[in-house]
């Protein structure tokens, strides 16, 4: 077992901070970062959170979470300015919504610090009518490239619920290695890793592969 890494404050926002973000901002732009084949990734808005509520509802999305779920409308404008305040910080990194060429919302897919400063997460979270249609490898695979190509990171860190079957055989698809058993958000979990060497000897394109 390692410590856990991740106890970052998840919504981090009451009331009276909502109404003050709010007041000051109207909304965030949800400036597009990225397009596949198939999605459109954008920064996340106020006015994403009906979708955002609907989402969390899903008792298959939140049977799995390892993170705290928002449980209500404060908790979830919470979240948009959670995700608006890291990429202000840390430019690049964030939760975004993520649409498909029909522009309905496919998810959220997410690179995010980890709390103790030694690394970022990739993770998504998409709603059971887009599974099996390959939407969580799509956004995965462009946010890992966009991770070290863009970014420049080190290395990529992921983690899923112990019951999650799904997730280890994308973390594998992605590159990323096993870590065996973990604590994350104060909850069992299990651990993957990638590295920014073997990033590039498998997947990065020509230019970034190590001579």
């Amino acid at each position: 077992m390692i410590a856990d890494v991740g106890t970052r404050p998840a919504f981090d926002v009451d009331s009276t901070g909502v109404s003050a973000v709010a007041a000051r901002t109207r909304d965030y732009p949800g400036e597009e970062l990225l397009r596949t084949h198939r999605l459109v990734l954008r920064g996340l808005r106020f006015r994403d959170l009906s979708a955002l509520a609907a989402l969390h509802r899903e008792p298959s999305v939140r049977a799995l979470l390892l993170e705290p779920v928002p449980r209500n409308a404060l908790e979830i404008a919470g979240l948009v300015i959670l995700t608006n305040r890291t990429a202000e910080r840390h430019p690049g990194l964030g939760i975004w919504h993520a649409a498909d060429d029909a522009q309905r919302f496919v998810g959220l897919f997410s690179l995010m610090p980890l709390a103790d400063g030694r690394g970022v997460e990739l993770g998504a979270r998409l709603p059971p009518w887009a599974a099996g249609r390959l939407y969580s490898l799509e956004g995965s695979r462009a946010l890992r490239d966009h991770a070290f190509a863009t970014l420049g990171l080190e290395r990529l860190h992921g983690f899923c619920h112990p019951r999650n079957h799904a997730v280890p055989a994308l973390f594998r698809r992605l590159g990323f290695q096993a870590c065996g058993e973990t604590v994350h958000f104060e909850r069992p979990a299990l651990g993957f890793v990638l590295e920014r060497a073997a990033w590039q000897r498998r997947f990065a394109p020509p230019q970034e592969r190590p001579r």
